[in-house]
């Protein structure tokens, strides 16, 4: 079955000539043909006169084709059979040209004379000389009796009746296109350029041009396609007689799914060794980060990102270990010396306020810092977007530095301290002071002096005691009795 795309027959109906009543048509139209992108264009030009008309003239037509301003065919005046003047003419069909149908009529007239006589036979015939028609259609003006007439040209030179033209839809075949499937890919996904409607057109010089490096497609090919990895745009010319077309197309790369890099697990375990007791800028608790890595990388070997270099697959490891001084211990004499009383924090404070400090997944902490840190700089998701074009040489060192340079990021933001590092400061309540931390160091000679010289019910209690991370030293001095 053809399947006909934009075939319209279109009529022009007019009257010409005073003299006759002419009725006349002419139409171009153009045809797909079945499983193919050729076109064919065919013009007709058609007069038919009446039966009257015929009698008394005899009838040719000529016809042209025109393709924009050039005749790609011409039929020569002729009739089809007495009464029907007809040409047609055809041509191949090519995008982006407009086809244009001229014919002219002819004329000329003609007159019927009788015959010798002749025996008398019956039969039927009708008054303009024709026999032998059917009687059923035309009863009322068949005869039985001759005269049977034949007809003579009286006027041997052909007059034009008029011209005729005619432009129809069909006639302007559109123009080739390109196109691209899917017009957006993930990352590693396939794709196909296709020139569409090019028909007998010649394609050639397909390229692609992308931010990283431009890559030379086939000729002559009507569809390119591959794995796609960058976006850009795809060029191709089609080139239609004597017409050319510079087509494009551009596509677009999503990210693929699953390229977030997981933080580890914030879990208690061994840190290495601590002071015990602890002096004034002792670590309490402390926390260890690692990371290592593996990935894959390919280059494409065909299609529009021909030599495109980008990672296929990445393998991040990570820990974040915590741990505690065994000062922290309630057993222990320096947990212990945490009495929560004059300004002392509390030991149970001391512990809760180190571990939160170290691993608590909540704003503000070592743990917390290194989770936004890595949502600011996921490895994994630097290396899924990193694409390098065909001239790359260097691509497993570029992507290495990569990797490396976003966990050093990671870790830069894990190793800024909460509160200052002071741990007797809540982290997780804005860094509020919960009291001295007691060290049970001795009372300098000077202090101890001025506690002696202290009259009346009015006793001191002094303490000389630091922090990890605080210096200088300080001293904390509460007198009871006084608010």
């Amino acid at each position: 079955m053809r399947y006909v795309q934009q075939a319209t027959l279109f009529f022009l109906l007019m009257l010409f000539s005073p003299l006759l009543p002419i009725v006349a048509a002419q139409g171009v139209y153009a045809e797909q043909m079945e499983d193919s992108d050729n076109w064919e264009v065919w013009g007709a030009m058609f007069f038919d006169a009446t039966y009257e008309e015929d009698y008394y003239y005899d009838f040719q037509g000529e016809s042209i084709l025109v393709e924009d301003s050039s005749i790609v065919d011409a039929a020569p005046r002729q009739d089809c059979y007495p009464g029907l003047a007809c040409a047609e003419v055809s041509c191949t069909g090519y995008p982006g040209y407009t086809y244009y149908g001229v014919g002219t009529f002819y004329y000329k007239q003609v007159i019927y004379v009788p015959t010798p006589p002749l025996p008398y036979e019956e039969g039927w015939y009708d008054p303009y000389g024709y026999p032998n028609y059917d009687p059923d259609t035309y009863y009322d003006v068949y005869h039985y009796f001759p005269p049977i007439y034949e007809m003579y040209i009286e006027n041997n030179e052909w007059e034009a009746l008029g011209n005729f033209s005619t432009e129809a839809i069909a006639q302007n075949i559109a123009q080739p296109t390109i196109s691209v499937n899917p017009s957006t890919v993930t990352r590693g996904g396939t794709a196909t350029f296709s020139v569409n409607g090019a028909g007998p057109c010649t394609i050639s010089d397909w390229s692609f041009e992308g931010s990283l490096g431009n890559v030379d497609g086939p000729d002559s090919a009507a569809s390119w396609g591959g794995t796609i990895v960058h976006g850009g745009l795809a060029k191709v010319k089609a080139r239609c007689k004597n017409k050319d077309f510079n087509l494009q197309v551009s596509i677009s790369v999503n990210s693929r799914s699953g390229w977030a890099t997981s933080p580890a697990n914030a879990t208690q375990g061994s840190v290495g060794t601590f002071n015990v007791p602890p002096s004034p800028g002792d670590a309490l608790g402390r926390h260890v980060y690692t990371w290592s890595y593996s990935f894959a990388w390919d280059a494409i070997p065909s299609g529009p990102n021909y030599g495109y270099r980008y990672v296929t697959s990445m393998s991040p490891s990570q820990s974040f270990t915590w741990g505690l001084s065994a000062a922290l211990d309630p057993s222990n004499a320096f947990y212990q010396r945490q009495t929560g009383q004059g300004g002392n924090i509390s030991g149970s404070k001391l512990r809760s306020n180190t571990i939160n400090h170290e691993s608590a997944n909540a704003a503000v902490s070592h743990y917390y810092f290194y989770r936004q840190g890595l949502v600011a700089n996921d490895p994994k998701a630097a290396l899924e977007s990193y694409v390098a074009g065909p001239s790359s040489q260097t691509f497993q060192t570029d992507a290495t530095s990569l990797v490396d340079q976003k966990f050093n990021q990671v870790d830069n933001a894990r190793a800024v301290e909460p509160c200052n590092g002071l741990v007797n400061k809540d982290c997780l309540d804005n860094c509020t002071d919960n009291g001295f931390v007691d060290y049970g160091s001795p009372v300098p000679a000077y202090l101890a002096s001025f506690w002696n010289r202290l009259a009346g019910d009015f006793a001191a209690e002094i303490a000389y005691s630091g922090s990890p991370g605080c210096l200088p030293k300080t001293i904390h001095l509460r007198f009871k009795g006084i608010n």
